[in-house]
């Protein structure tokens, strides 16, 4: 039997040809879509050209392709998360050049508020949270072992993938605020990344190549949102990118994306203002309810054969 080592060892070929095999299965797969948050242009031009003879288009076409049936063999979607200002932009050259299309889901008051989202803002905190007693304004932390801080540290991650946002955007502020007030970090260390403006947002989209979509408002796992709330998110965040944009927005990535943060009621909602709902789960697109896409996570440490093996895998 051929075993995933030789696998991969026959797609990292130096020579760069693609063995025959590898193109006929790539293909005949069907189409997909590729999920990538912040990444180094340098990387993501290398994993998409590692891609070939597969071919990105746009994530309209592709998913139109999907709607009506058509042949969608060889060809897949680039889509990108959050709106981060270094990442449009350095993305936005790349595939530029490279005449390549890629799609940006936004969360719109990160753009509006220019304030940081929780999420990034607990990545920047926690690399500098030491194995102490932290007390807070509103609660003690006991992280002196191992096994306290690796409870806390996952109790965290699971409000931010089920919970509102108030279960855990005031820790994190506060966890923010006794940091700086230890000197652990500097304030510069602990600043979220910068949001793209608005005002590039409109002037990117006059780009035959850049399509801007819906990350919701605030970048709350759906599941931990009523109907009412979910709706004014969903239909909100798309009047302020179609006013931004001049195009219509009717495309919409859950926000974290696990099965967990979406749930079984949000997608047939999402459905009612959307065409389409992508999530974090691996997968192609055949066979899959167009409120419930998945897509293929391409990461920093992503080679072009491991790039090479994620999509013959799925």
């Amino acid at each position: 039997m051929f075993s995933l080592r030789a696998a991969v060892a026959w797609m990292s070929d130096t020579t760069g040809l693609y063995h025959p095999a590898q193109w006929i299965l790539g293909r005949l797969s069907g189409g997909f879509i590729l999920a990538y948050h912040d990444v180094p242009s340098e990387v993501f031009e290398q994993q998409i050209l590692a891609l070939a003879p597969n071919e990105p288009v746009h994530l309209s076409e592709l998913l139109e392709r999907a709607r009506t049936g058509r042949n969608s063999a060889g060809l897949f979607a680039v889509t990108f998360d959050d709106g981060v200002a270094s990442t449009v932009r350095s993305i936005d050259a790349v595939c530029r050049r490279r005449s390549w299309p890629v799609t940006f889901y936004l969360p719109t008051l990160y753009l509006d508020e220019r304030r940081g989202l929780p999420f990034q803002k607990w990545d920047r905190v926690l690399p500098h949270l030491p194995r102490v007693v932290i007390r807070l304004p509103s609660r003690t932390i006991d992280l002196r072992t191992d096994d306290a801080f690796g409870r806390f540290v996952s109790g965290v991650n699971c409000a931010l993938y089920t919970q509102p946002r108030d279960s855990y955007a005031p820790l994190i502020e506060e966890l923010v605020h006794w940091v700086l007030e230890q000197r652990l970090a500097t304030n510069e260390q602990l600043l979220p990344p910068e949001p793209i403006l608005w005002s590039e947002v409109a002037t990117l989209s006059r780009q035959e190549t850049i399509r801007f979509e819906s990350h919701g408002v605030t970048h709350t796992a759906v599941v931990a949102l009523s109907p009412r709330a979910l709706e004014a998110e969903l239909r909100t965040s798309q009047q302020r990118i179609s006013e931004h944009t001049n195009r219509d927005c009717r495309h919409f990535c859950y926000p974290f994306g696990a099965r967990e943060s979406i749930g079984s009621l949000a997608p047939a909602l999402v459905a009612q203002v959307f065409d389409t709902a992508t999530t974090m789960l691996r997968g192609r697109l055949r066979g899959h309810a167009r409120s419930h896409l998945p897509r293929i996570p391409m990461y920093d440490g992503d080679g072009p054969a491991a790039a090479r093996l994620k999509i013959l895998t799925v």
